[in-house]
């Protein structure tokens, strides 16, 4: 943010950056320079392209700009077709495959409004790129599938049970001025119906449901529906729809079984289960051969519903066809090994070694493994699933640091990874208190961070300091707020003396000089 600003400010004339903040971060420009027409490996693509130039001369707050790109004699021509090439086309993605989207924006904008309809969802997609491109009526097609969907899969639920009968089309217009008419019922309490049966007091003011269509030419009452524990879950958790049904079986069976004599179960929990990279068969059965004597794998591999048959039939290279949920559960396994290892600290070449993939995809799964078990943290606290919420809460933070848990208040010091934290740990600084106390000097010695250790040093002492008076600072806040509750608590108590038709409120029961009533 500070350099953002700096740069709109013109503070910072020049910006070097990635080709992610380039495309990604909204930062207007005179001169926008591409230095090489490729992003990773692949050669760039016109909408990248043109994403990154476009932000000079932004219209509107600039006259003119100018966009240059550095090329050499291989990548000349497909340059020059790169810079003259139309704009791609922008198509709606909402109902591709299998209407994901769709039914994740229907959800969500579900748990927004609360209780909703049909006609609510309708007004909701007449808003997007899809019913612009496709028209309302086609779009439409796909609501009530959807919807079925959703009910199926219990993510929304009716809010009151659907009428009985249907309305033919001869009752519409005597059922319409009903529909818009407002009930309102007033029974005393005491009455009696015919049949000598007690009634009580009702005073509720209610429009009914509107009508709709019931496709065979009849009219049906409009039902409401409303979101389930499972939608709100997934919404929070920014899931869609089917990967959410996922996660709910997964963690549902764990919640029945789980294996808690060692880490490696969790960690299997947290390993993310979408875009899971086929393992090496044959270091994964060398990895099973070497824990023979170890239950907890051959435990953890059974829960899953794995088999070490099926592992070491795909490493003969055998055509074994398993069911793709059997599948995915051993290919979440051995990423889930390699989490294993990295929370243990166990040293990121040797893991890379044993399961023959390259530290970047170690350090990419450490990544997406964190933010997944945020989104699995948060979808046990929406299913009120508490036991499995803090028993997994803690792993967030060491999946992405890749740390045991005593190292984790040090590895909040800003400059210290799982590296340095584990060897001031070792040295006796085991608190951030221990290392703000601790003079460069001493901690250079006895912590032993490598070449330049007196500059670091004074680096990491500072850091500490600073983060040790932030974390004071929220403490007496907290303080603070504590002590002005528990000022309130010690308030004379609010009493209630009501009857059947009024209510009275006094501050306390020998006080009644300032009453409210009401009826």
């Amino acid at each position: 943010e500070l350099i953002e600003n700096a740069f709109r400010d013109r503070t910072l004339n020049v910006l070097c950056c990635t080709s992610t903040l380039a495309a990604g971060v909204n930062l207007p420009a005179r001169r926008v320079i591409i230095r090489s027409p490729f992003v990773g490996c692949a050669f760039m693509s016109v909408k990248s392209y043109r994403q990154m130039c476009g932000r000079a001369g932004r219209a509107g707050l600039d006259t003119s700009g100018e966009s240059y790109i550095f090329v050499d004699a291989r990548t000349r021509e497909r340059a020059k077709e790169l810079v003259r090439a139309e704009a791609e086309q922008v198509r709606s993605t909402l109902l591709a495959d299998n209407g994901k989207a769709l039914k994740r924006l229907m959800l969500e904008g579900a748990c927004v409004l609360g209780e909703f309809t049909r006609q609510d969802i309708a007004g909701l997609l007449s808003s997007t790129l899809a019913c612009t491109q496709l028209g309302a009526a086609q779009l439409g097609t796909h609501i009530e599938p959807a919807i079925q969907e959703l009910l199926r899969n219990n993510f929304i639920q009716p809010t009151i049970p659907p009428p009985p009968t249907q309305s033919s089309p001869d009752d519409h217009e005597a059922a319409i001025p009903a529909q818009q008419q407002q009930q309102h019922q007033q029974v005393l309490v005491g009455d009696t119906c015919g049949d000598g049966a007690v009634v009580v007091q009702t005073d509720k003011v209610r429009s009914l449901p509107p009508l709709i269509d019931d496709g065979k030419g009849g009219l049906m009452l409009e039902t409401p529906f409303e979101v389930t524990d499972l939608g709100v879950a997934t919404y929070h958790s920014c899931l869609t729809p089917q990967e959410a049904l996922l996660v709910h079986q997964q963690l549902a069976q764990a919640r029945r079984c789980l294996v808690l004599t060692d880490e490696l179960h969790l960690c299997y929990l947290m390993t993310p289960m979408f875009q899971v990279p086929t393992p090496n068969w044959t270091l994964f059965e060398r990895v099973l051969d070497q824990a023979l004597d170890d239950d907890t794998l051959i435990q953890v591999l059974l829960a899953v519903g794995g088999s070490r048959a099926a592992v070491r039939a795909h490493a003969q290279g055998s055509s074994v066809r398993l069911a793709p949920e059997k599948e995915l559960a051993l290919c979440r396994l051995y990423s889930a090994l390699m989490l294993h290892d990295i929370v243990r600290e166990r040293p990121m070449c040797e893991v890379a070694a044993r399961y023959g993939v390259a530290r970047g995809v170690l350090q990419s799964l450490m990544q997406s493994a964190s933010a997944f078990a945020f989104m699995t943290v948060a979808f046990c606290k929406r299913m009120g699933w508490w036991d499995l919420e803090l028993l997994l809460s803690g792993y967030v933070k060491r999946l992405n640091l890749g740390v045991k848990p005593d190292v984790l208040p040090l590895t909040e010091i800003s400059g210290v990874g799982r590296a340095r934290a584990r060897a001031l740990y070792n040295s006796g600084f085991r608190t951030v208190a221990d290392v703000a106390m601790a003079t460069p000097e001493v901690l250079a010695q006895y912590a032993q961070l490598g070449p330049f250790s007196a500059g670091v040093a004074r680096k990491i002492v500072t850091n500490a300091k600073i983060l040790l008076t932030k974390q004071a600072r929220n403490m007496r806040k907290q303080v603070s707020e504590m002590a002005a509750t528990a000022a309130l608590a010690r308030l004379p108590p609010v009493t209630l003396e009501s009857s059947p038709k009024h209510a009275a409120y006094s501050s306390s029961p020998s006080s009644s000089s300032t009453t409210a009533s009401t009826s």
